[in-house]
């Protein structure tokens, strides 16, 4: 059964492992990555590990991974990947996003991931490009104001690469933006929480 299981898994973690993006034309684009499936009889944890840096074709910024992950009782992990929607970034040119960003995910009709209440999302860049900061902040849309649309940001808790998901059900949109000498970069999501 566990080899099933882990075939299983292997084959849908060739079709994971993929970050959606906009650029400055606002185009989709997913990229597949490699990745191995682990499995931890000691501790009943199923993993699933990308094994490649991810980078923006078009600006050559790194891009992070972005994981859900789920604690199930009697100590199973399951981790899975969060698709991004590129937000605006400089590095080796600029792209910007369309404002206001709570639209953003709805013009790609973004669907939020599912979550618990109370879980964690793990922001992770590869290693030896981690940014100075990262600020993690929910994005929501307040309204209009002379046919203008704008946003209210709150800010997250963001401790050991970890987003820490509130208790409280409800749509999510998530906003990292992370900076470097060399520049920042900015990417979206959206969970919900039930």
């Amino acid at each position: 059964m566990r080899k099933f299981i882990l075939g299983l898994l292997f084959g849908l973690c060739l079709s994971l492992g993929s970050v959606v993006y906009a650029s400055d034309s606002i185009q989709s684009m997913l990229v597949s990555m490699a990745s191995s499936v682990n499995y931890d009889d000691s501790s009943n944890r199923i993993s699933i590990k990308q094994s490649s840096a991810k980078f923006d074709k078009d600006l050559a910024n790194p891009i992070p991974f972005v994981y859900y992950e789920r604690n199930y009782e009697g100590g199973t992990v399951w981790i899975q990947e969060i698709l991004l929607v590129q937000g605006s970034s400089c590095w080796y040119g600029c792209a910007d996003a369309v404002k206001p960003y709570s639209a953003l995910l709805k013009k790609f009709e973004y669907p939020p991931v599912e979550v618990v209440p109370g879980s964690s999302i793990l922001v992770q860049y590869p290693k030896g490009m981690e940014p100075k900061s990262i600020k993690i902040t929910r994005v929501i849309a307040e309204g209009s104001q002379n046919d203008i649309m704008y946003d209210r940001d709150e800010d997250m808790l963001f401790e050991n690469e970890k987003i820490l998901l509130p208790k409280e059900a409800g749509i999510y949109n998530l906003w990292i933006k992370s900076w470097w000498d060399s520049g920042d970069t900015s990417y979206f999501f959206a969970v919900e929480i039930k």
